[in-house]
């Protein structure tokens, strides 16, 4: 308990005291203040206690008798309530162990006089039991004193107080006899402290400690006192009930028996105290009997000898205790007990004393230690009464009598409710009850004898005893035994004592793996299940039902009372076998009788269960008869009843008789015992395995059982009702591999005589029993090590059983031969006993030479287990294990050549490295004959497989094959006269006309070479241009081949056998299967290898394949439809299928070529190859067959992933494929096309017509989209010879690639609504002209570059800027093959366009410096076309990017050119720029009708944008530019003021007239003004500025004063007045220029011009707008300088500030 729980309970403990003491001090207020003022002392005392902690207030209230004294006090009133309130303080107080020990004599005092008063028995009680159980200071005369206040109050009249007196004694004595053993336990532990007491009695030994003392002394008086004497201790006690004596007396002896057995006095006391009070009690059950009863009722002096019930249940219940507690102490007192109860067995002895003391003797029968040593201390001795042959005897005569008929009598009062008296007569159970059966466990019918049934209960589990009856101890009669209970009872201690007799010591080994279920009584199923076997013993294990207990399981609880277990080997064969002798005959007698008439599979079973042990202990004994005995019981039990008579004879055929016999329940209830038996006990059965095999064969025979050599459980329990029996013989079978070998001759001998009968009825023509053969082969598999014990019997009978015409009985043999044959070769091999194991061999060969479907079955089958268990073991023998293997696969059985392919893939996976190496090239001629076979698909393709597992083995043990390997090792099909795999046929013409032609179309290269190259070796330069030729060429070299390259050759070759094969399935994986192989190990090949797989497998394959795909393709014939599997209808016709074979080995190589281009480069021939390679994939892509032609530039694909070498050799192939790619785009773009179609068109287009067909749009633009995926990777291969020839060469193949129209689909379809194809072009333009800049930036950081170069590289760049922009121009205009064009094409071809465009402003960026001027023209003229288009572009954000670009381009370009050297181009360049700002700024095409007031403004920047252009790039460096230029650049910008007034950009129509482009207006003005501000070096520019800058304020003012006329009253609009407020403004600083600038400066004309002004300013001085008037005043102010001659002296000059106020 916690703290905060210790003190919620003081705290409520001195609440409720204080509480009670109030109560009583208020009753006690008038009558007995004395009683009031001690007990006011003590509530003080407990409120003083009250502040003070837990453990504080407990040990005060230890010390102090204030508060238990008025309690006390108080009970001396004998006032009822004052004693009530007083007691149930002092509970309180003890059961916190919170009184003073001094005081305990005192409470015991008042509890004395309060039950001698009568007024509150029961709270006295109960506080004596708090009183003794939570306090230690109860012991000596107050305990004496306690016990007697219980045992008199057990006599009251009041029910409950005496119930309550008994059981306060229970727990009292219970409770000293724990302390007792508490004592004990710490005495051994050196921890007690023996406190100094008197002894109570002179009769007490002082030796003992405290509570022994007084546990000694109350079990003495006890025993006095149900002996009818007067007690020692407790005095006080006069008498107690001898039921109550003799329960108490029992609860001890069973609870504390280890006190009766350690500690001498109790021993003592128990055989002279006890022993002799049993025996006397036992007298009057004794002398009683049925028979003398009527004549002693006559006398009227026997009703005294009656037993009492309760009495004699006790006594039984005691002596059951002793007998198994205290054997070993009362050795002599158990054999009067035991006496006793077979006494009480005797048939004139009540029913209820006999099934008492059946069941006391049940209880101890499930002792087998115990039931030994009866028979060894009683049996065995000869002048000591055979207590246990007596026991089973009167068991025996017990179960023969129940089985008996009753009397009519006896019958009536079955169930009646009442029990019989001697004379007949019923007398009702005083209790009314009887021993309850309900229906569930009660059989009506159990047992059939003599015509009569008797019902039975159910039997109790093994090892266990009900007692019913013993459990009565409520019952003051004897109730009446329920219907059938007697029966069971007695059948159950019967049984379980035979079961105990085979737990002996010498057989519990075997015992412990017994079949439960036959002895599992609690269960009522019959079936018997198997449980897996022991692998320490060879017994089987059998469990039963539900309720069932194994040995396991029983409790033995004699060996806790110390009984001796027999210890030498020889006592206990003598102890078994006495029991055995001296109870065979009855218990022989009672089984047989309980077997015949049992009804029930439940009581069948436990009496089968006793046979089966009883077989067992006479077997190891060796009582040979008496087994004998047993096992013919069993077998005519067993046997089947036939009409036509015994079935006892050995060579009686079962099947003859199978419709006359009658098998029952019951019958194959024993023959599961009959199996068991033979199962544990078989090498004991000796000459009984005959007649017990025939009852098997009968039996299996009735059942129409199959016996097979090798049954799952599962396969065995689908066998019906006798599954349980196959198990079991298979179970028997196997466990005679511990047979000895007599036992195991015993057994084959008896088979053997079974056999030979039934292959006399084979050759009878009768059908013949396999039950012999099967039980033969099972037992030999398991004897492997004895097989020269009879192997010349086995074979002797398998064999002539083979040569049969018998198909079941040739089919049996032949399984038990191939069953045994891997067996005895793994027992022999590892013996060493290599003749026998190639003996062994040779006669599973024999079976070869039979073409018997079965019979190859199980020899491939044997194969496969000799190969899974013996395969390290074959060494030479691994030769016809491989040809045995191959024959397999040449049968038209799909089984056999499944099974034989099983056992090559064993091979394949754990023998490779186990065969000889000469054995490689068989094996893999083994495979490829799989790979061929028709019979399975599935096996042709797995074969492949195999060769690519094959080829892994060769190249992870390199090394050990090249030294193991002989010297003459050659591949046996290089020596043919074949070209190679196949008879190559030649190449088809068309073929290599098309090939051909492709040298005829290019410029510099010829993919099929006519002529040698120069770089050639002589020995390349004679090859032939034909496979064929080459092959004859390479032949020469054949015997140069290393011994482990012919192993990769000859794998090579059958793969390549397979490449061809007519099933396409199998060529796919084949052709896969053979380009991994070599990619993945073709490093480990020589030159002259190489040469051999090129010329006679790779080339001769491709040839083969194009001339296959001809040939079907003008045959057009479909494709056989497998029922296997389901052809696509992309794959169903001979051409598609072969076109995809084509498709692999194009792909593949092109892969090797790719891999190994270093080593192939350095082979003879090597250019002939990549020629034959390039030009096949230009056939395959020129023909635009969808996926050939992808194939085929994958192919292409493959050979650019090759690692990037910069020598000269391989430069030249790159330039070649260079053709080829080039070639291939332009022939692709140049295919006709057509629409995509739907999946069901396509497919019905292709199904309907095999002739080619045009393109689908979506299949080209894919092909193409991967044809320039292909660029970056051959650019890589040509970074060091790409030149600007290429560049151009690429234009014209973008050119034609971007102009092949595209599918809606994929137009649909597109994320970033550009196409594939265009978005790839656009990648790989982009990164060359990433690469470009990135060589411009390194070549500007490297002073030193050469001439020669540097004009390269003008050119590249330049080639490279005529690239893009000619992708530019899709942005406005679209080839003609893409016209008429869909949205979505229009839109995808100006986003690439756009795209184009971004990509040439990066790179000029990025390239500027340092080339020709002609790249910014080139860029300027491209720009004018979306840029004079503007609003009739097909995209707006067309020219605003284009605008961008100008705006980007221009200032870099012009700032470049005003760095360098005059050029020609220079003009030009101003020239162009001019015209596009011109052609932007005043466009030929309208805007749109409306526009949003921000789209409006934003158009306005762009211009203003243009004008800022002219104003920073042209007129801030006047004095570089060409004087031309700046007038072209003057009189735009006037133009573009004038046009402000004249041609606004409004915003509608609507609004034409009413709005301007004031920014654009303004930008333009602004910069003529900025222009003619007179400064020095600007002289001619500023007077251009400022002739043009008059003439624009003269017309504003003029048109200002005619709109004012015009408008009358009217304001005019507020742009207008702004614009004219703003000219006069300008005007102003015109004059304040001319002040200061030189008279050299100034001309005529320009004086003129400001004159000429003068009268349109006057005019008006009398506009209604006080804006204009004003500004008009303030320019007429600066006219005065007209006044003075200009030049001469005194001319005012204004200052610099007062022109900036202006």
């Amino acid at each position: 308990m916690s703290g905060g729980g210790k003190l919620s309970a003081v705290s409520q403990l001195i609440n409720l005291v204080q509480g009670d003491l109030r109560t009583l001090s208020s009753e006690a207020r008038r009558k007995h203040p004395a009683v009031k003022e001690s007990v006011e002392r003590a509530i003080l005392k407990l409120r003083h206690y009250s502040t003070l902690q837990n453990d504080a207030i407990i040990e005060a209230l230890q010390n102090t008798d204030d508060v238990v004294h008025p309690l006390l006090f108080a009970c001396e009133t004998k006032n009822a309530r004052f004693i009530q309130l007083s007691l149930t303080s002092l509970q309180r107080l003890i059961s916190q162990n919170a009184i003073p020990e001094s005081h305990v004599s005192n409470i015991i005092g008042l509890l004395c006089s309060v039950m001698s008063l009568g007024l509150d028995d029961l709270r006295v009680l109960q506080t004596i039991v708090l009183l003794f159980t939570s306090t230690q200071h109860v012991h000596g005369a107050q305990l004496a004193k306690v016990l007697a206040i219980c045992f008199r109050l057990h006599t009251s009249k009041d029910p409950v107080t005496s119930n309550t007196a008994i059981a306060a004694m229970r727990q009292l004595v219970t409770s000293l006899f724990e302390r007792m053993a508490a004592e004990e336990e710490a005495a051994a532990n050196g921890n007690l402290k023996t406190p100094q007491l008197q002894s109570s009695s002179r009769k007490s030994p002082v030796n003992l400690p405290p509570c022994a003392q007084d546990a000694y002394l109350v079990f003495q008086d006890l025993c006095q006192l149900t002996n009818g004497d007067p007690p020692y201790w407790l005095t006080e006690v006069p008498e107690i009930s001898r039921t109550l004596g003799l329960e108490l007396l029992e609860s001890l002896l069973s609870a504390h028996p280890e006190a009766f057995l350690q500690i001498p006095e109790f021993s003592f006391m128990l055989k002279e105290r006890v022993c002799p009070l049993v025996i006397k009690l036992f007298s009057p059950s004794i002398k009683y009997n049925l028979a003398m009863s009527p004549n002693a009722l006559s006398s009227g002096g026997a009703v005294a000898d009656k037993p009492s019930f309760p009495v004699c249940l006790r006594l039984l219940r005691i002596v059951g205790v002793l007998i198994k507690h205290f054997y070993v102490l009362l050795v002599t007192e158990c054999e009067i007990f035991l006496s006793l109860l077979v006494k009480f067995l005797e048939i004139d002895k009540p029913i209820w004393q006999r099934v008492l003391a059946v069941e006391v003797l049940h209880q101890l029968a499930v002792q087998p230690r115990l039931l030994r040593s009866f028979c060894y201390f009683y049996d065995l001795q000869e002048q000591s009464t055979k207590v246990f042959a007596d026991i089973i005897c009167s068991l025996h005569f017990f179960i023969q009598n129940q089985l008996q008929p009753k009397p009519s009598a006896s019958l009536s009062a079955v169930g009646s409710g009442h029990q019989v008296n001697s004379d007949g007569s019923t007398v009702p159970d005083s209790s009314g009850m009887s021993i309850s059966s309900s229906p569930s466990n009660l059989y009506r019918e159990g047992f059939l004898y003599g015509g009569t049934t008797h019902s039975v209960l159910a039997l109790s589990p093994v090892g266990t005893a009900r007692g019913m009856l013993l459990q009565m101890l409520e019952k003051h009669e004897a109730p009446q035994v329920a219907e059938g209970y007697a029966l069971s009872e007695g059948v159950s201690c019967l049984l379980d004592t035979v079961h105990s007799v085979g737990l002996s010591p010498i057989v519990d080994s075997t015992l412990d793996a017994l079949p439960s279920a036959i002895g599992s009584r609690g269960s009522t199923s019959s079936n018997i299940l198997l449980s897996p076997v022991r692998s320490d013993h060879p017994t089987l294990a059998v469990d039963g039902g539900s309720g069932s207990s194994s040995t396991a399981d029983i409790t033995d609880t004699s060996s806790d009372c110390g009984v001796t277990v027999i210890g030498s080997e020889a006592d206990s064969d003598r102890v078994v076998s006495a029991m055995v002798k001296v109870s065979s005959k009855d218990i022989l007698g009672s089984l047989s009788l309980l077997l015949d008439a049992s009804q029930v599979p439940s009581v069948t079973e436990a009496v089968l269960r006793a046979f089966h042990t009883l077989v067992g202990v006479c077997g190891r004994v060796e009582l040979d008869a008496l087994m004998l005995n047993f096992l013919q019981n069993l077998c005519r039990a067993a046997q089947p009843v036939s009409d036509l008579g015994p079935l006892g004879s050995p060579t009686t055929n079962p099947e003859d008789r199978m419709a006359t016999i009658r098998i029952t329940p019951k019958k194959m209830q024993c023959t599961k015992c009959l199996l068991s038996i033979a199962l544990v006990h078989g090498a004991v059965l000796r000459d009984t395995w005959l007649v017990a095999l025939d009852c098997y064969q009968t039996m299996f025979a009735a059942l129409n059982l199959q016996v097979m050599q090798s049954q799952t459980q599962e396969e065995l329990m689908n066998q019906g009702e006798g599954s349980h029996l196959a198990l079991l013989l298979q179970q028997l079978c196997q466990n005679s591999a511990y047979l000895s070998d007599k036992g195991l001759l015993d057994l084959l001998n008896a088979l053997c005589a079974l056999f030979s009968a039934a292959r006399n009825h084979a050759n009878s023509g009768r059908e013949p029993s396999l039950f012999s053969c099967h039980l033969l082969v099972l037992c030999c598999k398991v004897n492997l090590k004895r097989l020269p014990l009879f192997w010349k019997l086995l074979v002797k009978h398998i064999l002539s059983a083979c040569a049969s015409n018998h198909a079941g009985l040739r089919d049996a043999s032949a399984k038990c031969l191939t069953a045994i044959v891997p067996l005895a070769l793994r027992e022999h091999g590892e013996s060493g006993n290599r003749e026998t194991f190639h003996d062994i061999l040779l006669s599973l060969s024999r079976l070869s030479e039979c073409s018997k479907a079965d019979v190859c079955n199980h020899q491939l089958t044997c194969v496969f287990e000799i190969l899974q268990s013996l395969g390290d073991q074959l060494s030479d023998d691994w030769p016809l294990i491989l040809q045995i293997i191959r024959s397999s696969a040449q049968l038209d059985n799909s089984g056999v050549v499944q099974l034989g392919f099983e056992a090559l893939q064993l091979v394949v996976a754990d023998f490779l490295a186990l065969l000889p190496l000469t054995c490689l090239t068989q094996c893999l001629d083994v495979a490829s004959h799989f790979g061929l076979q028709t019979q399975d698909l599935n096996i042709s393709l797995t074969a492949v497989g195999l060769l690519w597992n094959i080829s892994d083995f060769l190249c992870h043990h390199q090394s050990t094959i090249e030294v193991g390997l002989p010297q003459d090792f050659t591949c046996p099909w290089l020596s043919s006269t074949t070209d190679s795999i196949v008879s190559w046929p030649k190449v088809p013409a068309r073929r290599r006309e098309a090939a051909a032609s492709v040298g005829e179309t290019t410029s510099s290269c010829s993919i099929v070479t006519a002529e040698p190259r120069e770089d050639q070796p002589a020995a390349a330069a004679a090859l032939p241009t034909t496979v064929s030729g080459v092959i004859r060429t390479v032949e020469d070299m054949a015997s140069e081949i290393p011994r482990y390259d012919c192993l990769w050759c000859s794998l090579f070759y059958v793969l390549g056998r397979l490449c061809i094969d007519e099933r396409a399935a199998v060529r796919k994986s084949a052709a896969q299967t053979l380009f991994s192989t070599i990619d993945a190990h073709g490093h480990l090949l020589s030159p002259i290898s190489w040469n051999i797989v090129l010329w006679k497998v790779l080339f001769p394959l491709l040839e083969y394949i194009q001339h296959t795909l001809d040939t079907v393709e003008q045959s057009g014939e479909k494709a056989k439809q497998s029922s296997v599997v389901i052809v696509h209808h992309s794959r169903n016709t001979l051409r598609k299928q072969w076109a995809e074979t084509q498709v692999l080995t194009l792909q593949g190589i092109a892969g090797i070529f790719a891999q190994q281009l270093e080593i192939l480069a350095l082979l003879i021939g090597f250019h002939r190859a990549w020629d034959m390679l390039l030009s096949a994939i230009h056939a395959c892509v020129s023909e635009g067959q969808g996926e050939l032609a992808m194939a085929a530039l994958r192919s292409l694909h493959q050979l650019l992933l090759t690692k990037r070498s910069d020598q000269a050799e391989q430069q030249d192939l790159w330039q070649q494929l260079w053709q080829v790619w080039r070639q291939l785009a332009l022939q692709c773009a140049q295919l006709p096309t057509t629409p995509s179609m739907s999946y069901r068109q396509a497919s019905a287009a292709s199904q309907s017509s095999n002739q080619e067909q045009p393109v689908d749009r979506s299949s080209l633009q894919t092909l193409l989209c991967v044809h320039m995926q292909q660029l970056p990777y051959l650019q890589d291969h040509l970074s060091a010879g790409f030149s600007a020839a290429h560049l151009r060469q690429l234009r014209k193949v973008m050119s034609g690639v971007l102009s092949v129209p595209a599918d809606q689909v994929t137009l649909m379809t597109s994320n970033s609504s550009m196409t594939p194809l265009q978005e790839s072009s656009l990648s790989n333009v982009q990164k060359i002209c990433s690469e470009a800049a990135q060589t411009c930036s390194r070549d500007g950081e490297t002073s030193t570059t050469s001439s020669e170069s540097a004009d390269s590289k003008e050119g590249f760049v330049f080639a490279l800027f005529e690239l893009v922009l000619q992708l530019t121009s899709f942005a406005t205009s679209l080839p003609s093959n893409l016209q008429p064009a869909s949205k979505e094409q229009r839109k995808s071809c100006i986003l690439l366009g756009e795209a184009a465009w971004r990509i040439a402003c990066k790179l000029y960026t990025d390239t500027h410096n340092g080339h020709d001027p002609t790249v910014l023209l080139c860029i300027l003229k491209a720009l004018q076309i979306p840029l004079a288009c503007k609003y009739s572009c097909p995209s707006t954000s067309t020219w605003l990017l284009a605008l961008e670009v100008l705006l980007t381009v221009v200032p870099i370009g012009l700032a470049a050119l005003r760095n360098a050297e005059a050029v020609p181009s220079d003009v030009e360049v101003y020239t162009v720029v001019l015209q596009i700002c011109e052609d932007f700024l005043f466009p030929a095409s309208d805007p749109p009708g409306v526009l949003s007031v921000d789209d409006r403004l934003m158009f306005e920047e762009k211009d203003v944008c243009v004008v800022h252009l002219i104003r920073d790039e042209i007129l801030s460096h006047t004095d570089q530019c060409p004087p031309r230029v700046v007038s072209s650049a003057i009189e735009l910008l006037n133009r573009g003021s004038i046009l402000s007034q004249t041609s606004p950009l409004d915003v509608t129509v609507a609004e034409f007239n009413l709005l301007g482009r004031e920014q654009v207006a303004r930008a333009c003005f602004e910069t003529l003004l900025n222009c003619s501000v007179l400064v020095q070096g600007k002289g001619r520019s500023a007077s251009v500025a400022l002739e043009s800058l008059v003439r624009r304020c003269c017309s504003v003012l003029k048109k200002f004063q005619q709109d004012e006329k015009l408008t009358g009253d009217c304001p005019l609009p507020r742009s207008q007045l702004a614009e004219t407020s703003f000219v006069l403004h300008a005007v102003a600083l015109m004059l304040q220029t001319m002040k200061t600038t030189p008279t050299s400066e100034q001309t005529t004309s320009m004086w003129q011009q400001l004159i000429q002004l003068y009268p349109v300013l006057v005019s008006c001085v009398t506009c209604n707008s006080t804006d204009v008037r004003s500004g008009v005043q303030k320019v007429l102010g600066e006219y005065a300088v007209l006044i003075t001659i200009p030049g001469e002296a005194g001319q005012p000059t204004p200052s610099p500030s007062h022109h900036v106020a202006a």
